[in-house]
């Protein structure tokens, strides 16, 4: 049975992960909001089992599609592929190894029909290993729009990217806004640093959000990896190797010229920042603790 509404299309750009995968497409397959539409894009895994889990998962669903590219697209091009064939009404992407509650599509649909001016809709999110769940939950509402664009634009360039704002690219879209922000940057033709952060002010400089702290989503953290990153934002900015081309990528996301001048404000801001501070603070912390 299909509920009335619009209809979503949920896009895994997939390689290798199995098991994420299955547990993945189970999440999804649960969602209390019925009418959607799941595509799995394999790009060209070596993993047998992967195409084992997709034609599995499509035999129990129909509403599974699976695509096998011939050869390896790359992460952010098979990103693309699916946002630039999707037809309905709302799209969201997911990662082949993180999980949903059943919840999570039609309380984005319900932001979404409640805020006709708000183009993407996040909820919270908690990262998993297997040892468990974090307590932590990342909330996005602080990137909920306030009606100044320029203000909550400038909030999110300050913000180091260590805090979580690559989240909101797991949200829930309208469709044509999605790729007119994706078309904007070159989304897909570029293997940049921080590509997702950068799509995601994309979508900032044109449409508004809407975003609640309410977990939603589950996302695999590497295992082995601790960090509290209130203790360290400061000196997890922008990797200076990358911050030219990250700088690039965020201009060519605006929509306006008064957008560009404080991406150009902003950065140099932070670009400073990094050098005359951070880029010493590290080392001379560990000199001090080994004295």
């Amino acid at each position: 049975m299909f509920d009335a509404g619009p209809a979503v299309t949920i896009g895994i750009p997939n390689y290798q992960r199995p098991d994420g995968l299955a547990r993945c497409l189970a999440s999804l397959t649960a969602q209390l909001y019925r009418n959607i539409r799941i595509v799995v894009a394999d790009d060209c895994s070596p993993d047998p089992r992967v195409r084992d889990v997709m034609t599995q998962a499509a035999a129990r669903d129909a509403r599974i599609t699976c695509i096998h590219h011939s050869a390896n697209k790359g992460m952010f091009a098979n990103f693309w592929h699916l946002l630039e064939n999707a037809t309905t009404p709302y799209f969201m992407w997911s990662s082949n190894d993180d999980y949903w509650d059943p919840r999570f599509v039609a309380r984005m649909v319900g932001l979404l029909e409640a805020n006709p001016r708000a183009a993407l809709a996040c909820g919270g999110i908690r990262h998993f290993t297997s040892d468990g769940v974090s307590s932590t939950i990342y909330s996005p509402a602080r990137f909920t729009s306030t009606g100044d664009r320029q203000r909550d634009l400038e909030r999110f360039l300050r913000e180091p990217e260590i805090l979580g704002k690559s989240h909101p690219l797991y949200g829930l879209y309208r469709t044509d806004e999605l790729r007119e922000a994706a078309r904007s940057l070159g989304f897909g033709a570029h293997d940049r640093w921080s590509e997702d952060v950068i799509m995601v002010f994309s979508m900032i400089c044109r449409h508004d959000t809407v975003a609640i702290g309410e977990p939603f989503l589950y996302k695999r953290r590497p295992e082995g990896m601790e960090f509290a990153p209130r203790h360290f934002a400061a000196d997890f900015g922008v990797a200076s190797r990358h911050f030219r081309e990250y700088t690039e990528g965020l201009m060519a996301a605006c929509a306006t010229a008064e957008q560009r001048a404080l991406v150009r404000r902003v950065m140099w801001q932070r670009r400073a920042y990094k050098i005359l501070v951070t880029s010493w603070r590290k080392p001379l912390m560990r000199k001090l603790a080994a004295m």
